[in-house]
């Protein structure tokens, strides 16, 4: 790829893609540290009450969030189907609106 001055000019070296990747890969090692070690308790194991407590809450809330989703998700496709259905009939224009027949 050459430039309007007809020097050559490389797509991707000057982007921030390649300036974002040693800070991501920096990020993502630093994360996984976190996970490792012989440590009694851990994000994926708690051990106390209120670790248990709080872990019961948290996928308490979790799946109250999964199951709004699926509802709001289902009601969101019926509205489309319906409005697809509704639209294959021709529509007339009064007043400034669409009207359905």
């Amino acid at each position: 790829m050459y430039n309007a001055s007809g020097g050559r000019v490389d797509g991707l070296r000057g982007s921030l893609y390649f300036d974002a990747v040693p800070l991501v890969l920096a990020l993502l090692l630093l994360l996984l540290t976190g996970c490792s070690g012989p440590f009694p308790q851990s994000v994926f194991a708690p051990r106390s009450d209120f670790s248990t407590d709080l872990d019961g809450l948290y996928k308490n809330i979790f799946w109250w969030a999964v199951a709004v989703f699926v509802v709001v998700e289902t009601l969101l496709l019926v509205a489309i189907a319906g409005f697809r259905a509704c639209t294959a009939t021709p529509r007339s224009r009064s007043a400034g609106r669409w009207r359905r027949h």
